[in-house]
């Protein structure tokens, strides 16, 4: 919807290809569109397990001139690389990396609650998702530690029965990554605080919730996208220490600070390399405020006027009279 919205307010027809798992929310949708009365041909959903040809064909036709996209920043280079090649318009929300920085003058319980909301909301599995935790180190213990008696009220399992708070991994490859993650920060020194392991029903890709401490920057899991329930603490001592580590060198999508200093937040917000900023807001987000990253997280803005004018181009018109 964050898509088909502005494009369909610019008068922009629409290709939709979801993603091959994942068809059936997309074709609900597009059917509240025909049920809505909207003209055969302006909103067109596309089915298909070969996402690679498929796109190719659509990339090289004339017809289409925009190409807007979610998903992994591997995906979207792909995408980029050949919508440019046909001089294509392109908007692309891909991963992020984002860093979740408390100080010791903040709300201590506020931080605890939004970090749990936000890190295990979907198994961990969103673009915005806190991956890099930077904790003052005159607060660290007892944040942990309170994030901890949180994370141990979560039911895991499946998302149909109204007692679980948090479902699945997405598909095999998804839970070897999160493994992967795991499995080299501590072979590289962190500790795991609580989970570290599948949780092994009949059917699914569960992993538990997880807590590492001691996290470096030589890990894995501190430099690419894990896109899963884990969550890794670092320390920091003060704002030179932190803003030296804060920037990821690739990722630039959301960013969280949690302070009750005005100027020390601005500080944080002129120096964080990303799209959006949360101070003390779990969610900066909404439908009315640009979205969107910058270098591998992605180019082009979703929301507001500026996702309409991702879909138009600015004409100058001179008249003589």
């Amino acid at each position: 919807m964050r898509k088909c919205a502005p494009a369909l307010a610019a008068g922009c027809p629409l290709i939709i290809k979801p993603h091959r798992e994942t068809p059936f929310s997309a074709i609900a949708a597009a059917k509240l569109f025909v049920e809505a009365g909207l003209p055969p041909g302006v909103i067109n959903l596309l089915t298909t397990t070969q996402s690679g040809s498929v796109c190719e064909s659509l990339l090289q036709h004339p017809v289409v001139r925009h190409i807007t996209f979610t998903g992994s920043s591997r995906v979207g280079k792909w995408l980029g690389e050949r919508a440019g090649g046909h001089m294509k318009g392109m908007t692309m929300e891909l991963g992020g990396h984002a860093p979740f920085i408390v100080f010791e003058d903040a709300d201590i319980e506020l931080a605890v609650n939004d970090l749990l909301s936000r890190k295990f909301a979907n198994a961990g599995q969103t673009c915005s998702c806190p991956a890099r935790m930077f904790i003052h180190t005159s607060i660290a213990d007892s944040f942990v530690k309170r994030f901890a008696d949180g994370a141990a009220e979560i039911v895991v399992g499946d998302g149909m029965d109204p007692q679980v708070t948090m479902g699945p991994l997405q598909n095999a490859r998804a839970i070897a990554k999160v493994e992967q993650h795991v499995h080299d920060a501590v072979t590289k020194g962190a500790r795991v605080l609580f989970g570290g392991q599948r949780i092994q029903p009949q059917h699914g890709y569960f992993y538990a919730p997880t807590a590492l401490t001691g996290a470096t920057g030589e890990m894995l899991i501190m430099q690419q996208e894990t896109f899963g329930p884990v969550a890794a603490f670092a320390t920091f001592r003060d704002d030179n220490e932190l803003f030296g580590v804060g920037n990821h060198e690739s990722y630039g999508l959301t960013g969280y600070c949690y302070t009750r200093d005005l100027s020390r937040a601005l500080r944080v917000a002129d120096t964080l390399r990303c799209g959006f900023l949360g101070i003390n807001d779990r969610r900066p987000q909404g439908a009315e405020v640009p979205m969107g990253g910058v270098g591998d997280s992605g180019i082009g803005r979703e929301g507001g006027h500026w996702g309409i004018e991702e879909f138009t181009t600015t004409k100058l018109v001179s008249i003589r009279v």
